[in-house]
């Protein structure tokens, strides 16, 4: 293999990109290598990529921008590396008199690949890099976030229990996409909603596994989130002067209920940040506090209602007011709503993937901690509130989220003008 170096300078050596349509895996893609020609011989080296043909420019031998797939400048910059190699060892071979016969350049690739897993430390597994992320991302993300996050990770050790087979980055495909959601719509009894949570949180795991530079199978991007839109469940202004007014003299804890949840009819706040609101965020014209969900820096009106509650536990707590666990508050909220007669039957729909489901439900059942935060957008915007305004009290961000309630109170001025004419 050895030439002198006359032989050498003659010798004609090529490199450049191609695509092998006739390798394509289960998901369409195919593998990209690098042709290295030398002297009518040909030889094809793996680059470990893969990529749909769609995204092939087979004319010039390389990868298609696209602005819907930027990790394609990252496969890129990969691909172009192998080929930067073969180009590196080809040079030396001259500079040391040798002919880079195919053969040649291949047993240099080996040796050099060799080495690199020899020094270079192990991938960390699927799992590991997401507890990494979950761990680096305690001091930036909502205490909420992290359950969901941690909640995420369970259900996934329970799919790879179930399917007896390990996660892995490259096992990122439609099939798993498929095979998990079903997991979760039939296994776990999920909503589609709930489904589309998990499968939102998968992709911010898979997203910070793509930044920490792991190899992750693109087709992530492509997995669909689900979202539908949810009954609102709120109070009329009826239901919520029933409420006010209830006699619970005979209950502390029930009392102590009702008004942390009037006071979130009263503002807008989520149950959140009522359970953190001090003495310190309460000024003479209103509540100045950050959200825990969003880290937004609220100020919020002080309506005479909800000052008046604040003034009834001035001092006696750490707290402005008595909160307790949400699971309590939960519980306890739906035993007010039904001591105040809250019956009516609402019809709720669901979703599980394909399949509808209606129910009829007590009013009472229904009502949660942010069954509060849902009344004061509502009646809010009956009471001719303007949405942008309202915006600026609640936090909302997404025009959309909110345009959800507006077509409530639209339904409401319909039924109330229909009832007023007929």
């Amino acid at each position: 293999m050895v030439e002198q170096s006359g032989r050498a300078k003659r010798t004609m050596a090529t490199t450049k990109f191609i695509i092998r349509k006739d390798k394509l895996d289960n998901e369409g893609r195919a593998p990209i290598y690098v042709q290295y020609c030398h002297n009518r011989k040909t030889a094809l080296i793996g680059t470990g990529k893969k990529v749909d043909p769609d995204y092939w420019n087979a004319k010039e031998g390389k990868l298609r921008k696209s602005r819907r797939y930027p990790e394609l400048e990252k496969l890129d910059t990969i691909i172009k590396k192998k080929k930067t190699q073969v180009e590196q060892i080809v040079d030396e071979a001259r500079w040391k008199e040798i002919d880079p016969t195919t053969q040649y350049v291949k047993d240099q690739l080996n040796r050099v690949d060799q080495k690199r897993k020899e020094d270079q430390k192990p991938l960390p597994s699927f799992f590991e890099l997401i507890d990494s992320f979950i761990e680096a991302s305690k001091h930036t993300k909502a205490h909420g976030t992290l359950k969901g996050y941690r909640s995420g990770v369970n259900h996934l050790k329970a799919f790879e229990k179930h399917r007896r087979k390990k996660i892995s980055f490259e096992d990122m495909n439609r099939s798993f996409y498929d095979s998990f959601c079903n997991y979760l719509f039939e296994k776990e009894n999920m909503s589609s909603n709930t489904v589309g949570r998990y499968i939102k949180t998968l992709k911010v795991f898979l997203n910070y596994a793509v930044d920490q530079g792991i190899p992750v199978n693109p087709a992530f991007h492509k997995f669909k989130v689900f979202r539908e839109a949810t009954d609102i469940v709120y109070l009329s202004e009826e239901e919520l002067y029933t409420l006010r007014d209830l006699d619970l003299s005979h209950s502390e804890r029930l009392t102590h209920c009702r008004d942390v949840f009037l006071f979130g009819c009263y503002t807008g706040l989520r149950f959140s940040d009522i359970s953190q609101l001090t003495a310190e965020h309460i000024t003479p014209k209103g509540i100045q506090l950050r959200t825990q969900k969003t880290r937004d820096q609220l100020f919020i009106p002080l309506l005479p209602q909800a000052k008046e509650i604040l003034d009834r536990y001035e001092g006696q707590y750490l707290n402005a007011l008595p909160v307790i666990s949400i699971q309590k508050m939960n519980d306890y909220i739906k035993e007010v709503a039904e001591l105040a007669g809250l019956n009516d039957l609402v019809l709720i729909t669901t979703h599980k993937g394909a399949k509808k489901k209606e129910e009829r439900f007590p009013k009472y059942q229904l009502v949660t901690t942010h069954t509060a935060r849902r009344t004061f957008i509502t009646l809010s915007l009956e009471k001719g509130m303007r949405p942008e305004v309202l915006m600026q009290i609640t936090g909302h961000k997404d025009f959309k989220t909110l345009m959800r309630y507006v077509k409530i109170v639209d339904s409401v001025k319909e039924d109330e003008m229909f009832g007023a004419w007929s």
